[in-house]
C-alpha cells in the first residue's frame, strides 16, 4: 500500500501535523474509484482495525515516558487532543 504524505497547496491540516486517521482516510477517499466496491469495503475494515489497535493497545510497548506522554495527550480535552500522528513533509 503506497500513501502519499505529502501536504498539498491549500490543504488544511491540524497545526503542523496529520493524524494517521487522516492521512488513511484520504487514502481511501482516493482510491475508493480505482477500487472494486468490495475491495474498497475491506480496505476500509482493515484500516478501521489499524487505527483502533494504535490508539488502544499499541500503547502498552511504549517505554514508561513515551506512554506518560501518549496518556496525558490521548486523554486531553477538545483541541488538547492526540491521536497518533505523523509530522508534516
Amino acid at each position: 500500500m503506497r500513501v502519499n504524505l505529502e501536504i498539498q497547496p491549500g490543504q488544511e491540516t491540524r497545526g503542523d501535523k496529520l493524524t494517521i486517521s487522516e492521512v488513511l482516510a484520504e487514502y481511501l477517499r482516493a482510491e475508493k474509484s480505482r477500487l472494486a466496491p468490495k475491495t474498497h469495503v475491506r480496505y476500509t475494515e482493515v484500516i478501521a482495525l489499524f487505527t483502533h489497535s494504535l490508539n488502544s493497545y499499541a500503547a502498552n510497548s511504549l517505554s514508561q515516558f513515551e506512554r506518560a506522554r501518549f496518556d496525558k495527550l490521548f486523554n486531553a480535552e477538545g483541541e488538547q487532543h492526540r491521536e497518533f500522528s505523523i509530522a508534516r513533509r
